[in-house]
């Protein structure tokens, strides 16, 4: 493989990773959509996590 095949074929699955993958943990969405739902809510905290 090239190095321009080997882009784009982590694109796309970083594509596929955080836009379609449904995650058990994010409430069965994929991350980006979850993100988006979560900065819509009123009270966010319970998803924030003490490091």
């Amino acid at each position: 493989m090239t190095f321009d095949e080997a882009y784009e074929a982590v694109d796309r699955y970083m594509d596929f990773y955080n836009n379609r993958r449904m995650h058990g943990s994010l409430k069965r969405m994929p991350p980006n959509p979850f993100s988006e739902w979560v900065m819509q809510l009123e009270d966010r905290t319970i998803f924030h996590k003490a490091l």
